[in-house]
This record gives C-alpha cells, sequence and structure tokens, in this order.
C-alpha cells in the first residue's frame, strides 16, 4: 500500500514491458530492477500491459505506438513491513469471547524489533499468537532482541550449532530490556 507503483497507477498482476522506452522482455529480473530503481525523487517511465481482468478498465488508458500503457513513476524509498497483526475475536471455553492478539514476523530483518515492539502494543494483553511460518530468516540479533522482550530473564531463548553438532552460539535472556508481554503465547512455526 503506498508504494510509489501504487500511487502512479500500476497494478498488481500488469507485466512491465518497457522501461525508459528500452525493452525489457528478454533481460533478468534483476535487471529490470536495477533499471527501475533510482535516486528517490526521479522518475523512471514504464511501458506495461494490463493483466487480463484489469484489461476492461485499462480500457480508457492511452497507450503509446507499441500499445503499451505508460506510466510515470516517481521513485522513494520504500519501507517493507516485516510484521504484521491483528486482533482475534474467538470463544473461550465457557463461551465468552476472548480477544487474541495474532502476529506475523515476515524476517528478521530491518527495523523488525521496532514493528514487533509497535504492534505488540496496540494488542491484547491476556493471549498472543507469533506466526513464524515461512519467515524468510535474517539477523539472528533481531530475533534476539524480540524475544528478550518476551522472556522472563535467564530463560535459554536459543542454541546455534555448526556442521558436526557442536554448539557455537547459545543466548538466555538477560532482563536489558523490560518484557513487553507476560500473557500466555502461542509460536506457530515451520
Amino acid at each position: 500500500p503506498d508504494s510509489p507503483a501504487e500511487k502512479a497507477g500500476l497494478r498488481r498482476g500488469w507485466s512491465i514491458h518497457t522501461v525508459d522506452d528500452v525493452s525489457v522482455l528478454s533481460m533478468t529480473v534483476e535487471s529490470v530492477k536495477n533499471l527501475i530503481r533510482g535516486k528517490p525523487g526521479t522518475s523512471v517511465l514504464l511501458g506495461v500491459i494490463p493483466s487480463d481482468e484489469d484489461a476492461p478498465s485499462a480500457g480508457e488508458l492511452s497507450r503509446n505506438a507499441d500499445g503499451f500503457i505508460e506510466i510515470t513513476v516517481v521513485r522513494a524509498v520504500v519501507e517493507i513491513p516485516q510484521v504484521a497483526s491483528e486482533t482475534i475475536d474467538a470463544s473461550g471455553p465457557d463461551g465468552a469471547t476472548q480477544k487474541i492478539g495474532y502476529m506475523r514476523i515476515a524476517s528478521f530483518t530491518g527495523n523488525v524489533t521496532a514493528q514487533f515492539e509497535e504492534h505488540l502494543l496496540n494488542l491484547p494483553r491476556e493471549n498472543l499468537i507469533v506466526d513464524v511460518r515461512g519467515n524468510g530468516g535474517g539477523l539472528i540479533m533481531s530475533a534476539y532482541d524480540i524475544l528478550d522482550r518476551l522472556m522472563p530473564e535467564g530463560l535459554s531463548m536459543f542454541s546455534t550449532k555448526i556442521r558436526g553438532g557442536e554448539t557455537s552460539q547459545k543466548a538466555d535472556s538477560n532482563g536489558d530490556s523490560p518484557p513487553l508481554f507476560s500473557g500466555n503465547i502461542v509460536v506457530l512455526m515451520d
């Protein structure tokens, strides 16, 4: 949401055929990304073809001589959220409605710790589901910082092993940061 491409009117599923009038059809994805990326505030002209489902509504958009819709995108720094959350209403054993916090962590990169704290403060304080299924990994220190905010001091949080099974690193919660949550936690992982 609110990405430079969306602001310019580009929609998911549309295919990019030219970047600044250069055909990208035989280029790798990495090469195309390098053409599109640039200094924030500068513009890039994309020649696109809408998806089949968007074709009727895109019919009124003007097309160039090659039949592409031309969209000018103003480049900007794009912050990709690593954390998403919501409050789930669930029926408890007594039939009463319980509020459960649900938080999805996509990866342990960027400012994930700050995002985690921001989302956690807006969730119910009794029950929390943390979903790290499909997590792309990232920095071990980011995972450590998040765990340290959830666990009491002195508990073993994780250990890493090198090939051959030898433990190379072990981390216990140190209590450097005050716990942000003390309710029930369920972690979903694969």
